[in-house]
């Protein structure tokens, strides 16, 4: 059986205005920036797989839904704690290459107010861990085409 899964293309990053009109454009990521952001995809990975669990146990009638929640909180308070210290996946920090990665983070962001303003559905749980694997998934991207061009180069 193949792969269903389309792969992820690689889009070379648009100039920016600035660049385009002589001014400083996107810096490339350095080495230390490069291996913070791999070990954010993979502790964003981690918590996916677990949350995960936690919703199929909760599915079960193992995890109470007060739990779940509660789990789920701490979680999104440690999540949004590493994109911060991580730093590049802001819009001010003008980085090559990042931009498929800043657009899941602001996706995440808009989910996570969601959920904290209302009460939470199981589709919110699935909404919130499809946005964070989406994320994990886009920073891990951007640093395997950072590992690419440094072999190039």
């Amino acid at each position: 059986m193949s792969n269903l899964r389309p792969r992820a293309r690689y889009r070379p990053p648009s100039t920016s205005f600035l660049s385009a009109f002589g001014g400083p454009g996107p810096t490339r990521l350095r080495q230390d920036e490069a291996a913070e952001l791999e070990s954010l995809a993979d502790l964003l990975q981690h918590f996916w797989i677990q949350l995960n669990r936690a919703r199929i146990q909760h599915l079960c009638q193992a995890l109470p839904g007060e739990r779940l929640e509660s789990l789920w909180r701490d979680r999104i308070r440690e999540i949004q704690a590493l994109i911060e210290r991580a730093g590049l996946l802001t819009q001010d920090h003008a980085v090559e290459g990042l931009e498929r990665a800043r657009s899941a983070v602001d996706d995440w962001e808009q989910q996570v107010r969601r959920f904290i303003q209302g009460p939470a559905r199981m589709a919110d749980y699935c909404i919130l861990q499809n946005r964070l694997e989406t994320m994990a998934r886009a920073i891990d991207l951007c640093v395997r085409m950072w590992q690419l061009e440094q072999r190039r180069d």
